[in-house]
């Protein structure tokens, strides 16, 4: 069916066509007077790799090493470190050392203990002694077992065979107390003597110690004291002071009492605590010098307050007799108290006598006999 338009919607039906026309015509004027714009195709980068591969690389030249190493002792670590590990892939013995450092230090931000002790040992077996005794100090504190303390110490023996003194004085003490290997109470001499003779200072108090008292060979004074002295040259002050005792004690050489009181006082006065106490002990009596027991107070509370024990039973003893100054059992017996505690047997005597009389403490005839017992005990591992 066909409809026919009224002359209304035949006229709307125009107006609407003629708008539309002069909207087009709007539109296109308004496109023509842009200004044209010109389209730039867009270039992206490729996304990087999440694993970023290097090229397989050479082992550095030797000036490259030794440039890595001078950074390393400068501590310019970052500069250092690339190199060092390329060198250590390569066999490079004080790299991979170097490294291990590195992996073995927690401040360091790369702190591995496993991959530490896996370097060193690289190094170890490379010839590198240094690595060996840090391989074989590193692991020992991580040794749980036999076979790991056993490990441990093999790392010492190989440090010790690669020319480092300090592998060899250790692989001597592990030796004589039987830690990682069979225990050689006087196998630890040919150790230290090696290691004494490589300039450590450490192992020559060590072999001293075991000629004086004829550990490993016959007691050899003159010898032991010669040890002592070298240990004492190189700035070691247990050499200097065991030297000053045997001078005291007029062992392998005659006895100069006014001598070793002269080293004693020097090295009281780098607070080295047990010549404090050896001082005291010669101020209290008169040896080697003048009677001066007010001094020996002084020197005893030094030896004390540097943490050796004897010379904290030795000030008690003199607060708790009066000597040198005022009694004070108050503090003599927690002097006592505390060198009791310690494995001091005279001490503990002093604690038996202040409970038997009350001085200082209650009078318990109880803990008395309690601590009269412990003297005895101790005085018999002594």
């Amino acid at each position: 069916m066909h409809y026919r338009t009224t002359g209304l919607v035949a006229a709307l039906a125009l107006l609407c066509a003629g708008l539309g026309s002069s909207e087009a015509k709007a539109s296109a004027a308004r496109k023509s007077a842009r200004p044209a714009v010109k389209t730039v195709p867009v270039t992206r980068a490729a996304p990087p790799p999440i694993i970023k591969l290097t090229p397989p690389q050479l082992k550095p030249g030797a000036a490259a090493i030794e440039a890595a190493y001078k950074a390393f002792d400068d501590h310019r670590l970052d500069e250092a470190f690339p190199t060092l590990v390329l060198a250590c892939d390569a066999d490079t013995a004080k790299a991979c050392y170097d490294v291990g450092l590195v992996h073995a230090a927690p401040k360091l931000g790369l702190y591995d203990a496993v991959k530490a002790l896996e370097l060193y040992r690289k190094a170890c077996k490379l010839g590198h002694g240094p690595a060996c005794y840090s391989a074989g100090n590193y692991s020992w504190d991580f040794a749980r077992t036999d076979a790991a303390k056993a490990e441990s110490t093999e790392d010492m023996k190989r440090g010790c065979d690669a020319g480092d003194s300090n592998s060899c004085n250790t692989y001597g003490y592990r030796l004589e107390r039987g830690e990682g290997v069979t225990k050689d109470v006087g196998g630890g001499l040919p150790f230290y003597t090696k290691a004494c003779e490589m300039k450590s200072d450490v192992a020559c108090v060590n072999a001293a110690i075991n000629l004086e008292n004829g550990i490993g060979a016959d007691k050899d004074y003159a010898m032991a004291r010669s040890l002592y002295d070298k240990a004492c040259e190189m700035k070691n002050k247990h050499g200097c002071f065991w030297s000053a005792v045997m001078l005291n004690n007029g062992k392998g050489i005659a006895a100069d009492l006014t001598k070793s009181r002269e080293v004693f006082v020097e090295l009281c006065k780098q607070d080295y605590a047990r010549a404090c106490s050896q001082m005291g002990y010669m101020l209290e009596y008169g040896e080697g010098g003048p009677r001066d027991q007010k001094a020996a107070r002084e020197q005893y509370a030094a030896a004390c307050k540097g943490d050796y024990v004897q010379g904290c039973t030795n000030l008690g003893w003199m607060l708790y007799r009066g000597q040198g100054g005022p009694i004070n059992y108050a503090q003599a017996v927690d002097l006592f108290g505390y060198a009791c505690d310690k494995g001091q047997s005279y001490a503990c005597t002093g604690m038996a006598d202040a409970y038997s009389n009350a001085h200082g403490v209650m009078i318990d005839q109880s803990a008395a006999a309690m601590y009269r017992t412990r003297a005895l005990q101790l005085s018999v591992k002594d």
